[in-house]
């Protein structure tokens, strides 16, 4: 019935007919335009590239990095990919052979580990002192006491870690490094959730 009234109305009213007829065609075509604008978007990611750095072997926090050039489709490169040539810049997270760069791995200095608001305390080493590397996460505890919980590893050597704490607890765990009693508690490490896939690794091979 309904049906029936739609075709009576625009039997009788030509120019609603035309409207209508134009309105659907100019929908379709706007339609077909946005998808091919789309599909073109798509092809100029693959198509067009973009020089990044990737590195060239695995990387530890705090070592210097170790890449090399490599020209990759728009469409496999991160939008925080480093561009720039990075000098001197060391490694805040661990980094995998054949990874590309972004501006968020690298700092100046491994300082750049520390937490916003920290502190960086220097606590004495010796033979006794637990094995840590540049990144880890550690609790320092004097006297059977938690000082500090999650502390950042920020430099090591034969005679002293240095670690980032939180402000609020930098003057204890500074006082407990002088006084020789600190003691440092390792956390064990999370998968780094930065993991890239072999597909971006076997890229960067051929890309190569």
């Amino acid at each position: 019935m309904f049906f029936a009234w739609c075709r009576s109305f625009l039997a009788r009213h030509r120019m609603v007919y035309w409207l209508a007829v134009a309105a659907i065609s100019l929908t379709l075509a706007l339609t077909a335009a946005a998808q091919q604008r789309r599909l073109e978007a798509a092809r100029r990611a693959w198509t067009d590239s973009t020089a990044v750095w990737v590195t060239t072997a695995a990387h530890a926090p705090g070592d210097r990095l170790a890449v090399q050039r490599q020209v990759l489709p728009r469409a496999a490169i991160p939008d925080d990919a480093l561009i720039d040539d990075p000098g001197s810049a060391v490694v805040l997270r661990a980094l995998h052979r054949n990874e590309i760069v972004t501006v968020d791995d690298l700092g100046a200095s491994t300082a750049a580990l520390a937490d916003d608001g920290s502190r960086i305390v220097a606590v004495a080493a010796d033979e006794r002192t637990i094995d840590v590397v540049v990144g880890d996460r550690v609790d320092v505890i004097a006297a059977g006491v938690v000082l500090a919980i999650g502390g950042v590893v920020t430099s090591t050597s034969a005679q002293q870690v240095s670690v980032a704490v939180a402000e609020h607890v930098a003057a204890a765990v500074a006082s407990a490094a002088h006084d020789a009693t600190a003691v440092l508690v390792l956390r064990p490490r999370r998968p780094d959730a930065h993991s890239v896939g072999e597909s971006v690794g076997e890229l960067c091979e051929t890309g190569g």
